[in-house]
């Protein structure tokens, strides 16, 4: 563009035109070149299979298996083939719409990179052209597609099975079994989480299969949770910064602190999304009956309230429960653990909201 060869060369006076430099950082006028892992220490030759986990690790396959002798097998899901097909060819869409000319690589010396303001992060000495679209269809005829929970034998050296990861559509888990050994349930102490937090029904066999023990995770530093629980995670890290959603800022009272007049504080409610080592509190959009509430229910005061708002009830007690019935509006309240739990019953949405708005009457809002 007219833009870069206007800018000044690097180093100054170099005769060659392929490195400009704009401000500190140096920009290189070529094909572009991507950095593939690097696997030094072993043959592609010697590989019988490659697992692919999910769409982000098969678009560097071609690397792998295109032009380095490999002729074992590849092995992923379908829903993983599919869209990695559809990723790496609207990748191969965009670098055919960007035309450089193959320019020389001398400026690939150490003693030149080296001196670049911002020096690069691999050695460009590794970087290679992308894959081409024919490379990439060859890389994909040897793509073997299995099924959730497939056992695959390979070479009668070991059998393999994918488990649904979660990380993303179609996304998977190995377990690799040979005839001593297992192996991927040992990457949890690999791994050395300081707190592994999961449902109940990972914690024990369930009663229906008692016998399928490979669906408990063993690991000593682990909370387990039901359905709807609440619990508190102790901090294991350093404090890091969270980034608050406009929408949540909104709605936020700061109050001062008892120590520091300087510091204000402020209840948030909404969902923490993490995102690569990124927090942000987003605003809760699901739509609530009622609000979240704190305090006490006191019947005495809830009776008081009921009778303010003409709603004809009886109440009584059950099990140290107390319960209102409500015969007009075909609902039952049981306040319960001694007024810090509510229970609201009726098969009527606008009922339910009524009796939850004699509730908030008698509690404070969060």
């Amino acid at each position: 563009s007219k833009l870069f060869s206007n800018l000044p060369t690097y180093p100054k006076n170099a005769p060659k035109q392929c490195l400009k430099r704009y401000g500190e950082h140096v920009l290189v006028d070529g094909p572009f070149e991507v950095h593939p892992a690097q696997i030094c220490s072993t043959s592609m030759d010697s590989v019988d299979a490659i697992l692919v986990s999910n769409w982000m690790s098969l678009l560097a396959l071609p690397f792998f298996t295109e032009e380095t002798n490999f002729t074992g097998v590849v092995y992923a899901t379908d829903p993983t083939l599919q869209l990695g097909r559809l990723v790496m060819e609207e990748l191969l869409d965009f670098f055919d719409r960007v035309d450089r000319e193959e320019r020389d690589h001398s400026w690939k010396k150490p003693a030149l990179f080296m001196s670049f303001p911002n020096i690069p992060t691999s050695d460009p000495r590794e970087w290679r052209p992308f894959y081409s679209r024919e490379q990439m269809e060859s890389c994909l005829t040897k793509v073997q597609r299995v099924s959730f929970r497939e056992s695959v034998n390979i070479h009668g050296a070991a059998t393999i099975a994918a488990y649904s990861s979660g990380y993303s559509i179609g996304s998977c888990n190995w377990i690799v079994q040979t005839e001593h050994e297992k192996l991927n349930p040992s990457i949890l102490p690999d791994l050395a989480p300081k707190l592994l937090v999961m449902p109940e029904m990972y914690a024990q066999p369930s009663l229906i299969s008692s016998q399928r023990t490979e669906f408990v995770v063993n690991y000593n530093a682990r909370a387990t949770f039901r359905y709807g629980d609440t619990f508190m995670i102790p901090s294991t890290t350093k404090t890091k910064r969270v980034r608050l959603h406009p929408d949540t800022l909104r709605g936020i009272e700061l109050r001062g602190h008892h120590d520091q007049n300087d510091i204000g504080l402020s209840a948030l409610k909404g969902v923490l999304s993490v995102y690569d080592n990124i927090l942000e509190l987003n605003p809760d959009m699901r739509a609530k009956i009622r609000n979240s509430l704190v305090g006490k229910l006191d019947p005495e005061i809830f009776a008081e309230t009921l009778t303010k708002m003409n709603l004809k009830y009886s109440q009584d007690e059950i099990n140290g429960n107390i319960r209102f019935t409500f015969d007009t509006l075909d609902a039952v309240v049981y306040i319960e653990n001694g007024g810090f739990r509510t229970v609201i019953r009726s098969p009527n949405r606008e009922n339910r909201q009524l009796l939850s708005e004699a509730v908030a009457v008698c509690l404070k809002t969060l």
